[in-house]
């Protein structure tokens, strides 16, 4: 009776997720290093263009963010959404005086 109540207390606060998850395949590990494998790879070139970057001080913070992003964008580092994604989050930023 008390392991049927518990269970039911452990599906209730959605504890059983995170045991299924626990019980994942070789296959589900591989197919998450693949997809995440060229990042490991383009991670110490992308910390080596971000340390050699000069900060342009006669920019502001947000020109320069925007210059970093598209440089970013140029090197295949990230997508073309992300680059404006960031000039929208910008301009919220600015309206909103955060």
């Amino acid at each position: 009776m008390f392991i049927i109540i518990g269970v039911f207390w452990l599906k209730k606060l959605n504890f059983m997720k995170f045991f299924n998850n626990l019980f994942t395949t070789p296959f589900f590990h591989l197919a998450d290093f693949n997809s995440e494998h060229p990042l490991y790879l383009k991670a110490s070139a992308l910390t080596t263009v971000l340390n050699d970057k000069p900060w342009n001080d006669n920019l502001s913070v947000k020109d320069n963010l925007i210059e970093l992003y598209i440089d970013m964008y140029e090197r295949n580092f990230i997508e073309h959404q992300d680059v404006l994604l960031l000039k929208v989050w910008l301009e919220h930023v600015y309206v909103y005086r955060w």
